[in-house]
């Protein structure tokens, strides 16, 4: 599965096993609120609590997090 964290510094893909919605909104959720905005933090620590990686591809992702609005969609084919 990949997911990209899109947000206003730069968009990133992180890849890993399947993972459940609800279990990904969770840890989503509990890392915005650890994360350090100054230190920009937030998908290293996600990736630990989800044990996903950063990649780089240029693979469409299966589900894409946009930090500026808190919300998840799927991207268009």
């Amino acid at each position: 599965m990949i997911i990209e964290i899109e947000y206003y510094k730069n968009d990133t893909k992180i890849c890993g096993g399947n993972i459940d919605f609800s279990e990904l909104d969770k840890s989503i959720k509990q890392t915005e609120k650890l994360c350090d905005l100054k230190e920009d933090n937030f998908v290293r620590i996600l990736c630990d609590m989800i044990r996903f990686e950063k990649i780089e591809t240029d693979e469409l992702p299966d589900l894409v997090y946009d930090r500026d609005t808190k919300k998840f969609y799927r991207p268009h084919f």
